[in-house]
């Protein structure tokens, strides 16, 4: 029997049937493409909603949108302000392809996608961001997805920040304390940015 997918499986096995999502974020209405098998394949989550109304975006340079699903984060702040370089990454083949044809949709200029484990990409193109937005994939647990904050954080920009959205319900407040306990405040500080229907924003910035 084949195991179901999840949205950070690879390799999505599911049928590949897409169809329309509808959703309004900074008061613009937007139309994505999804599917079965990837992050918001039904409708766009109320993390990522929350997500980007508390983000703070640069006018200009390199942002990333981490875990990019079918790249609703980083296709509604370029949107915004066309100045930014955007990258996407995400391990989902399905949710990176997705991403592709959303882009093309509106037309965004200036943008990569990579497909592939999040670390691994990163650590191979070197790039540094100045701005990194992150709904972690929470159901692979915090042994998992706490390193990926920390070692994201390392590809910064100084004054750069990473913002990251996390239900209260499945443990925003002690990852937060994890993560505030680790943290070099030589290199970094470390804020809540807001908490709204039930998630958590905080912002991790890089002092150095």
């Amino acid at each position: 029997m084949t195991p179901p997918d999840h949205y950070f499986s690879s390799d999505p096995n599911s049928e590949y049937a897409i169809k329309i999502i509808r959703t309004i974020s900074r008061n613009r209405p937007y139309e994505f493409l999804t599917a079965p098998g990837v992050f918001s394949a039904n409708k766009v989550d109320t993390g990522t909603s929350v997500l980007l109304k508390k983000v703070s975006i640069p006018e200009q340079g390199k942002i990333l949108d981490l875990g990019c699903g079918i790249g609703v984060v980083g296709i509604v702040i370029s949107n915004e302000q066309h100045n930014l370089k955007t990258h996407f990454i995400d391990i989902n083949s399905r949710a990176t392809e997705l991403t592709l044809k959303n882009i093309k949709k509106y037309k965004l200029r200036n943008t990569s996608v990579f497909t592939g484990d999040y670390m691994k990409v990163l650590e191979e193109n070197k790039f540094l961001y100045d701005a990194i937005y992150f709904n972690p994939p929470i159901r692979l647990g915090k042994k998992t997805y706490l390193p990926h904050i920390r070692k994201a954080a390392e590809f910064l920009t100084t004054g750069g920040v990473m913002q990251i959205v996390i239900k209260k319900k499945l443990g925003a407040e002690s990852a937060y304390n994890s993560l505030y306990a680790d943290l070099d405040e030589e290199k970094y500080t470390m804020k809540i940015l807001g908490k709204n229907s039930g998630y958590w924003v905080f912002e991790i910035r890089k002092l150095e």
